[in-house]
């Protein structure tokens, strides 16, 4: 008779298989967006976001099937509402991101190159009126800003230049500045975002709708189009 052949305290492989003290790895979900023009695939967020005159940090991992056009992650509200947007179009791609105070103007940051179906960490922050945009940890070229946002934003996933096409995970928005705006690059994290005091809305996977992880917005699937949906990948290194 062979002898069984123990593994730790969890495995036993002899007259079978007894899987004991062994747990698999929780699956880590991203939302889908498949946006074929503003306002088509959206979550609303109830009574939505609003950010002021004060500090505030917006950060995401988030990717595009197709880079080369003005889409918009964040979004929608009235006049003064935040809304964001990559801006990658013309004949000299922008590789931009665009922080639009609705109705009053835009400020544009330069990134690096993008790429199609690929992760990029993504974060803007304000602290004291100088904002920057971090892209996989390096910084654009801070500005000043100093509008109020006095309007909630109440869209993930869109706004008025077009609803995203891909994936985004984790999409925090907090009311501190967790990064110095004035810093060339910021560590990028290595574990999911959480929520804490500061945390304004988070989406962390575990829902489509009802309550966000941070239990301040109620989240409905909105837009005309395809429903927003979610699917088992995340950014590598997570």
């Amino acid at each position: 008779m062979v002898a069984p052949i123990q593994v730790g305290p969890g495995i036993n492989i002899g007259a079978g298989i007894n899987i004991g003290q062994f747990s698999l790895p929780t699956p880590q979900y991203s939302y889908r967006f498949q946006g074929t023009g503003a306002g088509t695939s959206l979550l609303s967020m109830s009574p939505g976001v609003t950010l002021g005159a004060g500090d505030f940090t917006i950060e995401a991992w988030i990717r595009c099937n197709n880079v080369n056009q003005q889409l918009g992650f964040y979004g929608d509200g009235a006049t003064g509402a935040l809304q964001l947007y990559m801006d990658n179009v013309g004949s000299s791609p922008a590789d931009a991101f665009q922080v639009n105070y609705q109705g009053a103007g835009q400020i544009s940051f330069n990134t690096a190159t993008l790429a199609s179906n690929t992760w990029y960490y993504f974060v803007v922050v304000r602290q004291a009126g100088l904002e920057n945009v971090f892209l996989n940890g390096t910084a654009s070229v801070a500005t000043a800003d100093f509008n109020d946002y006095a309007s909630p934003t109440i869209a993930l996933g869109d706004n008025y230049k077009g609803s995203w096409q891909g994936l985004i995970f984790d999409f925090r928005v907090s009311n501190i500045a967790r990064y110095s705006p004035s810093s060339g690059s910021i560590a990028v994290p290595t574990a999911p975002l959480t929520t804490d005091a500061n945390t304004l809305v988070l989406f962390d996977g575990s829902f489509l709708t009802g309550t966000d992880a941070s239990g301040n917005q109620t989240i409905a699937q909105g837009g005309s189009g395809t429903a927003v949906s979610l699917v088992a990948t995340a950014p590598p290194g997570l």
